[in-house]
């Protein structure tokens, strides 16, 4: 092999692997589908909804009323959770195929800092993989004529 065909192989395959390592970081890593549960939430089963018992309970004994405010987003973000100070507010999202996870942390302070209330819910998004494949057109007839489910403009609409 000549040398210039193999400096040119090791650029293309340098590229390749920086721009991988680019878009792991950038892409997929931060928007959560290689994030885990995080510690606080480890081995509970959370019910859906904008407020969960289950993890509102575990966030209550974590951090229980009177506790400092500091202590609560310092454990949050230490575990990798986006906190909102001024809203009073974090979230925690990560994926499992077909599902889309987000924690959610809401809590109110007193004037001298302390926790006075912390409520937590669980919101998902799934998918069912099989409505993910488009369906294949038929052959010889137009979008709609033999299905009419499938037409994008209502009869009313269209002239």
């Amino acid at each position: 092999m000549r040398p210039a065909y193999l400096i040119t192989f090791c650029l293309v395959a340098l590229a390749l692997c920086v721009g991988g390592g680019f878009v792991w970081n950038k892409v997929l890593w931060r928007m959560g589908w290689f994030n885990e549960v995080p510690p606080l939430a480890k081995g509970m089963f959370a019910q859906p909804g904008n407020y969960s018992p289950s993890w509102s309970r575990r966030l209550t004994q974590a951090f229980p009323v009177g506790s400092p405010v500091q202590q609560l987003t310092d454990t949050l973000k230490r575990q990798g959770f986006d906190v909102d100070t001024e809203r009073q507010r974090a979230a925690y999202g990560w994926a499992v195929y077909p599902c889309v996870y987000t924690l959610t942390v809401l809590w109110r302070a007193d004037g001298s800092r302390r926790v006075r209330f912390v409520q937590g819910g669980l919101l998902n998004a799934c998918t069912d993989p099989s409505k993910l494949i488009p369906e294949r057109p038929s052959r010889g007839r137009g979008r709609g004529a033999d299905n009419p489910q499938r037409n994008l403009v209502p009869d009313s609409q269209s002239a």
